[in-house]
């Protein structure tokens, strides 16, 4: 099997995620295994190839998400996002929307979404 690409991730971004999400220390530790757990970096931003946007009630949400991803495929390879969006009122901005790894395999590079 070759993914392609990976989303490069450690156990604590879930941690993370999972304290954003407003999970108790305990609750986090039963998922975890851990019995220390640091939520001081909480945020809903975990890499991972799938986004969640909490809308407030006006529907003037603003969020950036951040990507960093790992070329593990071919050497020169390229990669072009596709974003589904509800039919009105959400715009998404991929930057940049396409992306290239030439000549080395382990090359990591960062994108953004707005």
């Amino acid at each position: 099997m070759d993914p392609g690409l990976i989303y490069d991730i450690i156990p604590q971004d879930y941690i993370n995620y999972l304290c954003a999400m407003n999970y108790t220390k305990h609750q986090i530790q039963i998922f975890s295994r851990k019995s220390e757990i640091n939520c001081a970096n909480a945020t809903l931003d975990l890499n991972y190839p799938s986004f969640m946007l909490i809308l407030n009630n006006t529907n003037t949400t603003r969020s950036t998400f951040h990507r960093v991803l790992t070329n593990v495929g071919t050497l020169s390879s390229s990669y072009r996002a596709v974003v589904d969006t509800p039919s009105t009122g959400m715009n998404v901005v991929v930057n940049p929307s396409t992306i290239f790894f030439e000549g080395k395999l382990g090359k990591t590079l960062q994108l953004r979404l707005r």
